[in-house]
């Protein structure tokens, strides 16, 4: 039927599964979009704001902050895509760049997997053995 060979029903089979496949992610994405209107209309944001302001008004300090533990526990909370919907626009209201609040929100995303992964790789590899990692 197509340039790949693929019949009619498996491609409409295909298309239907992918498109029953984004639903969840839409689901995550429209939670994290709900939770940042409530915050805004509440006046959450800006209490936020106070209070990261008071911690720090380092602008450095507060990328890491935000950057690493927050997104790390929403990720751990409420799971993929949603740090970067949360730490974006709450980064570009405490007066980052939206580039740079884009980037730091991503990359803080990511750290939580890569920590994650790393220490399971390591707790469950049978050959792992601190001793090889001696100096002596």
């Amino acid at each position: 039927f197509t340039f790949w060979d693929i019949e009619i029903m498996a491609l409409v089979a295909s298309s239907v599964y992918g498109m029953l496949s984004s639903f969840d992610v839409l689901i995550i994405i429209t939670g994290a979009i709900l939770l940042m209107n409530t915050l805004k209309a509440s006046g959450a944001t800006s209490a936020i704001n106070r209070g990261f302001m008071n911690i720090c008004p380092d602008k450095r300090v507060q990328a890491c902050i935000i950057g690493f533990s927050f997104c790390s526990f929403i990720e751990a909370a409420a799971g993929f895509g949603t740090p970067a919907a949360l730490a974006g626009p709450l980064m570009v209201s405490l007066g980052f760049p939206p580039m740079a609040a884009a980037m730091i929100a991503l990359v803080g995303s990511r750290m939580y997997d890569l920590n994650k992964f790393t220490t399971l790789d390591i707790g469950e590899n049978p050959d792992f053995d601190i001793e090889d990692f001696n100096n002596d």
